[in-house]
């Protein structure tokens, strides 16, 4: 055997590798095209969340940069909880997230079937109805902030010719919200309908027609036909909307920042003030955590239903 060892190793080429180390270095070849993407994602996302999940436990207050980080554990989670403002955003966001989603859903479904079937201007008025999904929030909400300015909005300008007087829109604790809420509505519902009216164009016909055969009116089909066929789009629409909803900030903090009062004050312009304007980074950080994990509860509801339901199928 020493003789034969020896042979093969002098007959050997210089430079050859043995199978099992090419074997090894295939292996590897998948890891090294995964490096840029785990790079990114260690710098883009693990870090940020460690970081945040760190910065929540300390008692950190930019105005007093001299005291320094204190780690204080769950305090600032603590001191949320028994804030006054904390749940009453939680409130706000709430009623913010039911209306804004509700009526996005019910008016959504109304135009995708308006528009489920052939007319003149089809084309234009799609283009029309999706024209505020491709507009930015917030110069969208910088100008209908000058639509509902008191003074010299167009929307009260418009009312005058009506006797009515325009209420300020936005100064005013009792319009305040249902404002905000008409502006996301505005701007989302172009979402919902698209979404609707995609699905709707994949429906099957055979159970419409097999519904108007048996005698069933126009209701009927919608409500006992097409809305169950329906429920997987639905709950896809829920999902994205609720999620979207809950930590709305772009349109509220151009018109509004929360006011009157406390009227529009979310949990995202709770977070905004209690980070950048009190800089009580800790507490910030807490209840960044806090709205991560109130959205990944609604979303997991959700999407264990949308699950649920594709079983059932």
């Amino acid at each position: 055997m020493d003789i034969k060892h020896a042979v093969a190793s002098r007959n050997q080429i210089p430079g050859d590798r043995s199978p099992l180390d090419w074997n090894n270095r295939q292996k590897l070849v998948p890891f090294v095209f995964l490096l840029p993407s785990l790079a990114l994602f260690i710098t883009v996302i693990l870090y940020p969340i460690c970081y945040v999940l760190w910065l929540s436990a300390q008692d950190w207050n930019l105005l007093k940069p001299h005291l320094g980080a204190q780690f204080v554990w769950f305090a600032n989670y603590a001191e949320l909880l028994k804030s006054k403002d904390f749940w009453s955003s939680i409130l706000i966001t709430l009623k913010f997230t039911f209306w804004s989603v509700l009526i996005e859903m019910l008016l959504g479904f109304a135009l995708a079937l308006f528009l489920n079937r052939e007319y003149y201007c089809k084309k234009l008025v799609q283009t029309v109805l999706l024209a505020p999904i491709m507009m930015s929030q917030v110069a969208s909400g910088i100008t209908l902030k000058f639509i509902l300015a008191p003074d010299f909005g167009y929307l009260n300008y418009f009312l005058k010719f009506f006797k009515i007087p325009g209420p300020n829109w936005l100064g005013d604790v009792r319009f305040a919200l249902p404002s905000v809420i008409a502006i996301d509505v505005w701007l989302q519902t172009s979402f919902v309908f698209l979404v609707l009216y995609a699905g709707l164009q994949a429906l099957p016909s055979e159970p419409e027609e097999a519904a108007a055969v048996d005698g069933a009116s126009k209701w009927q089909i919608i409500r006992y036909v097409i809305i169950p066929l329906l429920k997987p789009v639905w709950l896809v629409i829920l999902i994205i909307r609720i999620m979207d909803a809950l930590r709305a900030f772009n349109t509220i903090y151009v018109m509004t920042q929360g006011g009157p009062g406390n009227s529009t004050k979310t949990i995202q312009m709770l977070d905004y003030q209690l980070s950048f304007t009190y800089f009580k980074v800790g507490s910030g950080a807490s209840l960044a955590i806090i709205i991560v994990f109130l959205i990944l509860a609604f979303g997991g509801i959700l999407i264990k239903q949308l699950n649920t339901n594709q079983g059932n199928d």
